[in-house]
């Protein structure tokens, strides 16, 4: 079929997008909280500082889960499927954590 021919051209640029969009997004994030940490005095108990990266960081997460479920498009083995799904629980798993870890940082402030 010609569309999935099209989809099968397009969908690895647009999924490298999207994950190049996470990673620039953790980096910015990093630099951010690098200098907040700084800016605390080197105080590990700051919570702002740690909100902010952990947003960030699930931010990123839901850029990087839609790139993995746009390649479910161009799947083309079992085995491709099976390293896909376990990447994608991953990153859903992590983005739980993630969650959990700002729902309890918020009930503390």
């Amino acid at each position: 079929m010609i569309i999935e021919h099209y989809l099968g051209m397009i969908i690895p640029y647009i999924a490298g997008t999207l994950e190049a969009i996470g990673v620039f997004i953790i980096a910015l994030a990093g630099i951010k909280a690098l200098i907040l940490f700084i800016k605390s005095g080197f105080n590990f108990g700051d919570q702002h500082t740690a909100i902010v990266l952990t947003k960030a960081m699930s931010l990123s997460l839901s850029f990087k889960l839609a790139a993995e479920i746009l390649k479910t498009v161009t799947i083309h083995s079992m085995e491709e499927f099976k390293v896909l799904a376990a990447v994608a629980g991953l990153r859903v798993a992590l983005h739980f954590v993630l969650y959990w870890e700002l729902k309890v940082a918020n009930h503390e402030d």
